[in-house]
């Protein structure tokens, strides 16, 4: 028998072994880039006066061609929502939480199993679709911040929840899910995307980007990425070594998402009172 995305022999299993490894690095980084997503808006619009010239060579009126936001975080939780439930049919385990970091392990923990299913080729075709795709939105874009899935109960059944993206502008204090029409407190929100997110491994840029965005103690990305380099020289922050985030792009060190906020959170708590 042999591998059915590279045509590896293999013993009776779907996917080789080297496949199996592409597949986990693959749900690994959509996690991670999905993560990032909060620190993301869209591309700024373009004039629409008519007769101005569009020096992107687009009509007038018209976007540049490009993949939206949030068209694509809704794209990858029902991606991921998919294949964990298809998991859940085919071997009767224990779902996890609703949340892209927890269905992208649970899929990765169950890799040797899903080898051995006739969908594991498309699962990995998908994961490496849905990671080149991401890492291009992460790396284009910036602005308004990505709020989690919604998750809010749509019916009676464990898996009556709603599946859509959130997505805050500033000044937002509360947020409607454009899908079910659930309204979320931003705060409460912030507070359960930063947990979620802890544990990314992300570089110095992004977690200033997401910072700035999620925080708003700091206005300007630049003098906080300044900043966050020097907790780095100064060893505050632990380095979690080089990861290359996307094929073609250069290695970059990595640092805990949540170390940071932690940090930084300790470093805006005021003093108490009487204190010197």
């Amino acid at each position: 028998m042999t591998c059915v995305h590279c045509g590896a022999a293999t013993n009776g299993v779907v996917l080789c072994a080297r496949c199996v490894t592409t597949t986990a690095a693959a749900l690994t980084n959509v996690a991670s880039h999905h993560t990032a997503l909060f620190s993301l808006g869209s591309p700024a619009p373009v004039r629409r006066r008519t007769g101005m010239a569009d020096p992107t060579g687009n009509a007038v009126g018209s976007r540049p061609p490009s993949d939206s936001i949030e068209t694509a975080a809704a794209e990858t939780t029902t991606m991921l929502v998919g294949w964990t439930r298809a998991l859940v049919d085919d071997r009767g385990v224990q779902p996890p939480a609703n949340n892209v970091s927890a269905m992208a392990a649970f899929l990765t923990k169950h890799l040797a199993s899903i080898a051995t299913l006739g969908w594991a080729g498309e699962l990995l075709r998908q994961a490496l679709d849905f990671e080149r795709r991401l890492q291009r939105l992460v790396s284009r874009n910036q602005g308004h911040w990505y709020a989690g899935i919604c998750g809010a109960p749509t019916g009676e059944g464990m898996d009556d929840w709603c599946p859509a993206d959130l997505f805050v502008r500033p000044g937002e204090r509360y947020v409607r899910c454009r899908a079910c029409g659930a309204h979320w407190s931003v705060d409460q929100r912030r507070a359960a995307v930063i947990e979620e997110a802890r544990d990314a491994l992300l570089p110095v840029a992004v977690i200033a980007r997401a910072a700035v965005s999620l925080l708003g103690e700091e206005t300007s990305q630049q003098r906080l990425e300044a900043r966050l380099r020097q907790w780095v020289k100064r060893g505050q922050l632990d380095d979690y070594g080089v990861r290359v985030l996307a094929p073609g792009q250069q290695p970059r060190r990595v640092y805990r998402l949540g170390e940071v906020m932690d940090l930084l959170a300790r470093q805006t708590k005021p003093e108490p009172t009487g204190s010197r």
